[in-house]
C-alpha cells in the first residue's frame, strides 16, 4: 500500500465529517477518541465537545483555562460553547471565573452557583477577589435558559433583574429558598421570560402561614407582571406531604392561575443544570393541560 493511501480516508470526506460528527454527539467518550485520529477528525469534532462545558472539578477548571490560554483561538470559544455550568466562591480568588466568561460569552445555557464563604483568602491580592470584576464579565453574556444559586440575603445579595444579562431569558431556574427569592424585586423587568421555576423547601412541620402568604404574594405579582410567562413552577423540595405543603400555599391564593404548577422534586439533590431542565419543563408543560382541562392544583413528582 502507498504511504498516501495509508494516510487517505476511503469515503468521502464530506460523509466521512457526517459520520464522525453524529458519532461525537451520540457517545462523548467515543468523541473524546475521535479527536486523536487525526487533525481534520479534532477539526470536526472539538466544537462539538466544547458546545457543552461542565465545571465541576478543579482539575477540570485547571485543564481548561489551559485550552483557553494556549491551545485554541478566542474565537472558537465564543462561537462553540454554548452551555456552561460552574460553581463559584464570589469571595475568593475570581480571575480564573472572569477569564472562563470572557471566553464563554456566547452560551445560551447558563448554569451558575454563586457559593459566598464567611472568609476572604489572605494569599490573594483584594483585586483578585473582586465582585464588581465577576459582575463585568457576567454583564457581557446573553443567556436564554439559567439556572441559578445567587448568594442569599443574609450575604446582602439582592439580584437586579432589569441588567442587560437578563433581558433574553426565557427559562430561569432560581435554586435558592423562598427565604431569598420572596424578598427580591424586579422580576417584571423580565419582558422574555416564557418559564420560571422557584424552589420551595418544606419543613418537616406544616408550612409557617407567614411564610405560605409571603410565597403566594411573590409569586401572584409574578403571574400578574410577567406577560410572556407561560409556566411558574413551584418545586417542593424536602417534603414529606407535597399536597399540604401545597393547601398551605393555596390557602392564600386569590384568583386561580392555571399557570401556576406544583412540582415534587423526588431527588432534590440532583445536578440543576440549564440544559437538562427540559424535563422539568415538558412536566410542567403536561401539568398545566392537565389544569387547563379540569384538575385543579395537582402535585406531580419531577
Amino acid at each position: 500500500m502507498r504511504a498516501e493511501d495509508a494516510s487517505s480516508p476511503y469515503l468521502p470526506l464530506d460523509i466521512l465529517q457526517e459520520v464522525f460528527e453524529y458519532a461525537a454527539r451520540v457517545d462523548r467518550q467515543v468523541a473524546l477518541n475521535l479527536v486523536q485520529v487525526s487533525s481534520w477528525a479534532q477539526e470536526w469534532v472539538d466544537p462539538i465537545l466544547y458546545q457543552v462545558v461542565s465545571l465541576r472539578r478543579e482539575s477540570t477548571i485547571r485543564k481548561f483555562l489551559r485550552t483557553i490560554e494556549t491551545a485554541k483561538s478566542q474565537r472558537f470559544f465564543l462561537d462553540h460553547v454554548k452551555s456552561l455550568c460552574f460553581s463559584v466562591d464570589i469571595h475568593a480568588e475570581t480571575s480564573r471565573t472572569v477569564k472562563i466568561l470572557a471566553a464563554c460569552a456566547g452560551v445560551t445555557h447558563l448554569t451558575i452557583f454563586f457559593v459566598p464563604t464567611s472568609q476572604i483568602p489572605t494569599h490573594c491580592h483584594p483585586s483578585c477577589h473582586s465582585p464588581e470584576r465577576l459582575g463585568t464579565a457576567v454583564s457581557n453574556l446573553r443567556p436564554t435558559h439559567l439556572s441559578v444559586l445567587f448568594p442569599t440575603i443574609l450575604h446582602g445579595f439582592y439580584p437586579q433583574l432589569n441588567l442587560p444579562f437578563y433581558s433574553r431569558l426565557t427559562h430561569l431556574s432560581i435554586i435558592n429558598d423562598s427565604t431569598d427569592w420572596t424578598a427580591w424585586s424586579g422580576f417584571h423587568s423580565l419582558s422574555n421570560l416564557t418559564h420560571l421555576a422557584l424552589d420551595v423547601r418544606a419543613e418537616p412541620q406544616p408550612m409557617d402561614p407567614d411564610k405560605a402568604a409571603r410565597i403566594c404574594s411573590t409569586v401572584a405579582f409574578i403571574l400578574g407582571h410577567c406577560p410572556s410567562l407561560r409556566v411558574c413552577v413551584l418545586l417542593l423540595l424536602f417534603t414529606p406531604d407535597p399536597h399540604q405543603t401545597r393547601d398551605a400555599i393555596a390557602r392564600w391564593q386569590g384568583a386561580e392561575d392555571r399557570r401556576l404548577i406544583f412540582l415534587r422534586d423526588t431527588e432534590p439533590f440532583r445536578d440543576r443544570d440549564a440544559r437538562e431542565e427540559r424535563v422539568l419543563w415538558d412536566k410542567a408543560e403536561r401539568a398545566m393541560a392537565r389544569q387547563r382541562s379540569g384538575s385543579l392544583s395537582i402535585v406531580i413528582d419531577l
